[in-house]
């Protein structure tokens, strides 16, 4: 091998080199933007969740402190019917966003 090859051969390699070394570097930029990505919609879902348990939470103190022997008041409970529809409208809702970032983060992965 001719010194002109020997130094084409050591050019490919260093190509070759910094080209993966520049590939790697990108594959770790998308994971942690990725990663970033994740750990903010988490906050924002444990954030709702936290919510959602409060709100139950105080319907269910609020109903366990009903004396039996009392009437109950219509509207109250009308009020907190509704109340739960709204919160498991919010929990379907928060389920198929999770469902859809988690779809879109296999398509992006692969």
């Amino acid at each position: 091998m001719s010194d002109q090859e020997k130094r084409m051969s050591v050019e490919a390699v260093m190509q070759s080199m910094a080209d993966l070394r520049f590939s790697v570097s990108q594959f770790q930029s998308s994971i942690e933007d990725f990663l970033v990505s994740v750990e903010e919609t988490w906050r924002e879902v444990k954030s709702s969740l936290a919510s959602i348990e409060a709100r139950l939470a105080g319907m269910e103190v609020r109903v366990s402190t009903l004396p039996i022997d009392a009437e109950i008041d219509i509207e109250e409970m009308k009020a907190m019917n509704e109340d739960l529809a709204a919160i498991s409208k919010e929990v379907s809702k928060m389920r198929q966003r999770f469902q859809t970032f988690a779809e879109a983060t296999l398509v992006r992965v692969n």
